[in-house]
């Protein structure tokens, strides 16, 4: 269980990493061919492969940190990356199967991902200080 937990860990901070190279490479060398499209797929990347790879606890009970990449990528992407988001994970839950689960995501993902979508605006207007200090209350 300790190895699928560090593998989905690693699965998450991978991407973000990656962006974060991809966000100094553009400031670096002041690319403006990089669009908000391009940056989207690292939270579509890391939904994606936390999904698939989920923390197997029991023989009926599979746990993903799939919320992760999901409020994050709502929270700096906005109100389309979150709609998107919730269209993909819709998506695999589905192909996923899950008779009752998939009914529960789709009540709760679009609930939660309009409510980050409207929150983004003001999240991102916030200071680090104050980002920090949301998170630790």
């Amino acid at each position: 269980m300790t190895k699928d937990l560090l593998i989905n860990f690693l699965l998450i901070l991978l991407p973000i990493f990656l962006l974060q190279m991809v966000y100094l490479v553009k400031y670096v060398y002041r690319l403006d061919a990089l669009k908000g499209w391009f940056l989207a797929i690292f939270p579509i990347l890391s939904l994606v492969l936390c999904m698939l790879f989920p923390v197997v606890i029991e023989e009926h009970f599979v746990w993903d940190l799939r919320w992760i990449p999901f409020l994050l990528g709502g929270l700096y992407g906005g109100y389309r990356l979150s709609f998107l988001l919730i269209a993909i994970t819709l998506i695999i839950r589905y192909l996923s199967g899950g008779e009752n689960g998939f009914y529960i995501s789709c009540i709760t993902f679009p609930l939660i991902g309009i409510s980050i979508s409207f929150l983004s605006k003001y999240y991102l207007q916030m200071s680090v200080f104050k980002k920090i200090s949301l998170v630790f209350y």
